[in-house]
């Protein structure tokens, strides 16, 4: 049995909805990007505020080498946000201070670092342990003009990646009850 041939209109309506599913599509990915970029941004410009207060505050504990003071602080801002940890480095690389125990006990000195003794500003990077994606954000702690320590901060990202998934959904389906 012959196969019979496709209406006109069939064929424009077909055409039609595979452009409005299309247009949805590519909206929804430019939404989406839009959405995690300024997410991203807002979670980096917190970080460096973040980071450069517990700089400030813990400079003086540092140099007096009042390791409890410093420790103590640095739990306390890990127990009550999303930073994973909190590290103080001394310049030529070994441990001085961290949140965590299996920290390792000297810095794996890359280009990164020598930018931020360099510069004397904080740097930032994305890193990965295991499955959990962190916000790296490393502040040189400088005295009488000159780098003595470093101070990184590790933020979890859990919880944007969480935000990120719902407003995919939602846009999704936004757009779905659209079409």
């Amino acid at each position: 049995m012959p196969i019979p041939p496709i209406r006109i209109r069939t064929k424009i309506v077909i055409t039609i909805t595979a452009l409005v599913v299309l247009i949805f599509s590519l909206f929804i990915t430019i939404v989406h990007r839009h959405i995690a970029g300024a997410l991203m941004t807002e979670v980096e410009r917190s970080g460096l505020a973040v980071t450069a207060t517990f700089s400030q505050m813990a400079t003086p504990f540092i140099l007096a080498s009042d390791y409890i003071s410093v420790l103590d602080a640095a739990g306390q801002v890990v127990a009550t946000s999303d930073i994973r940890a909190i590290s103080i480095w001394s310049v030529d690389g070994r441990l001085w201070l961290s949140t965590t125990p299996d920290a390792p006990k000297t810095l794996d000195r890359q280009p990164f670092h020598a930018s931020v003794i360099e510069s004397r500003t904080p740097y930032q990077r994305h890193v990965h342990h295991d499955t959990l994606s962190c916000l790296e954000i490393t502040a040189p702690i400088v005295a009488l003009s000159k780098v003595r320590y470093l101070l990184t901060v590790e933020y979890a990202l859990t919880s944007l990646d969480r935000q990120m998934n719902a407003i995919g959904k939602e846009i999704a389906f936004l757009s779905i009850g659209m079409v």
